[in-house]
C-alpha cells in the first residue's frame, strides 16, 4: 500500500493535470538549455520566444552563455516571481542572472548557501563565518550588509516566511557547529545554539512556526519557533538517514518535509509528527546533493552526483518518473571525474527546472505546458 495514498499529496492529484506526464521524460531528455549568470528588475520576465507546449516539446532552446569563472555550482534559488535566478558557487562567486537570457552580475567570497527574502529585494549567501545580504534592486547587485555570528563556515541560510528573520547553520574544518536566528533588518542575533555535528541545511515551514535543520549524522532537528525563541533546548529529532543529510525542503502546504542523503536516498516525513511517509531509492543514485518541490507540490526534483536530475512522483516511490543526464550521458573532464548535478531549483511558474553542475554551468530544463 502506498504510505501516502490518502495523504496530502494524493489529495492534489488534480494538480498534476497541468503537465502532460507522458511527455515529461522526452522533454527532460531534450529540453536542456545552457545558461549561466545577472541582475534585472524584479518584475517577471517575458516568456521565451519559442513556447514550450506538447506540439514542440522536443525543441532544444538555447541562449548564448555568459562566460564566468565558476568551478562548481553550489546552490540555486529563484527570486520570488522568477525574474532572477541566484547562483552561488563554491569557488567564491555569487551571481544574479536573468534565467531567460543568461545575462548577469554578482560578487565573490566562497559561498555555500543561498536564499531570497519573500519580497525578493534581498539575497542571502552563506560563507566563511558570515552571511551576506545582497540587494537585488541596486544596479550590479551590491552587498547590502553582513551577519558575522558564526564561528566556522555557514553552510546554509533561509529567510522566515514573513522576511523578518534569517536562519543560518554551519560547521566545517574548525569543528565549530552552530545554528543562528537573526534580524534581517538590523542583523541583531535573536537566538543561537551549538550542535554535536556539522549542520548542512536549514528550512522554515510555510507558516513560520517550525524551523528544521539537518546534520552530517543524518538527523533532522525540529525547532518550535512560534514564540520569541525556540522552546526546547533539545528539540525533537528524526533519525532520518544513516549517512550525511544533504538537503531539506518543505512541501508547499507544510504537511510534508523532504530530505536527501549521501547514499542517494530521498525520504518524506509527515509534519509535525516526524513519521516517515515515503522513501525514494534508485540503485543508480550516488549522492543526492539538492532537492526542490514543484510549486504545486505534485513533483519532486533531485540533483545527484551521478550527473542526473531525477523527477519523482510522491505517490509513486518505486521508481523516478523521469531521469535526465545533464551531460547527455557523456563523461566530462571535471576535476578528472564525471559531470555531477550539484543543485536544482524549480521555477516559480512550474514550467522550468534550473540545474547546476560541477562544470560551473547552469542549465534550464523545460517542462511541457497544457
Amino acid at each position: 500500500m502506498n504510505p501516502i495514498e490518502n495523504g496530502p499529496v494524493a489529495r492534489r492529484e488534480v494538480l498534476r493535470t497541468r503537465f502532460d506526464r507522458s511527455l515529461l521524460p522526452l522533454v527532460l531528455a531534450l529540453g536542456l538549455v545552457a545558461g549561466t549568470v545577472a541582475c534585472g528588475a524584479p518584475e517577471a520576465p517575458a516568456r521565451p520566444s519559442v513556447p514550450i507546449a506538447p506540439a514542440n516539446a522536443a525543441t532544444l532552446i538555447e541562449w548564448p552563455p555568459v562566460p564566468i569563472a565558476v568551478s562548481w555550482v553550489g546552490e540555486l534559488a529563484f527570486q520570488p516571481g522568477g525574474a532572477l535566478l541566484g547562483v552561488a558557487d563554491e569557488n567564491g562567486g555569487f551571481q544574479l542572472i536573468d534565467p531567460y537570457t543568461g545575462e548577469g552580475a554578482g560578487g565573490g567570497g566562497g559561498l555555500r548557501g543561498l536564499g531570497f527574502s519573500p519580497d525578493g529585494s534581498l539575497a542571502a549567501t552563506a560563507g566563511f563565518r558570515s552571511v551576506s545580504l545582497w540587494s537585488t534592486t541596486d544596479e550590479g547587485g551590491g552587498r547590502a550588509s553582513e551577519y558575522r555570528g558564526h564561528q566556522d563556515w555557514a553552510n546554509d541560510v533561509a529567510f522566515s516566511p514573513d522576511g523578518a528573520w534569517v536562519a543560518s547553520v554551519g560547521g566545517g574544518h574548525l569543528e565549530k557547529y552552530d545554528r543562528h536566528i537573526w534580524d534581517s533588518a538590523t542583523r541583531d542575533k535573536r537566538w543561537s545554539t551549538t550542535s554535536k555535528h556539522a549542520l548542512r541545511t536549514v528550512a522554515w515551514s510555510p507558516d513560520g512556526s517550525l524551523l528544521v535543520d539537518g546534520d552530517t549524522s543524518g538527523a533532522i532537528h525540529l525547532w518550535n519557533v512560534s514564540g520569541e525563541t525556540p522552546t526546547a533546548a533539545e528539540p525533537p529529532t528524526i533519525d532520518a538517514h544513516d549517512t550525511v543529510l544533504t538537503d531539506l525542503a518543505f512541501h508547499p502546504d507544510g504537511l510534508l518535509l523532504a530530505s536527501s542523503s549521501g547514499n542517494g536516498d530521498v525520504a518524506l516525513w509527515s509534519m509535525p509528527s516526524g513519521e516517515q511517509a515515503a522513501l525514494f531509492s534508485d540503485p543508480d543514485a550516488q549522492w543526492a546533493e539538492d532537492l526542490t518541490w514543484s510549486p504545486d507540490g505534485a513533483l519532486l526534483a533531485v540533483a545527484d552526483r551521478d550527473g542526473s536530475i531525477r523527477v519523482w512522483d510522491p505517490n509513486a516511490p518505486d521508481a523516478p518518473l523521469a531521469t535526465i543526464a545533464l551531460g547527455g550521458g557523456d563523461v566530462r573532464a571535471t576535476g578528472g571525474g564525471v559531470l555531477r548535478a550539484t543543485a536544482v531549483e524549480w521555477a516559480p511558474d512550474g514550467t522550468w527546472i534550473a540545474a547546476g553542475s560541477s562544470d560551473g554551468a547552469t542549465r534550464m530544463v523545460a517542462l511541457p505546458q497544457e
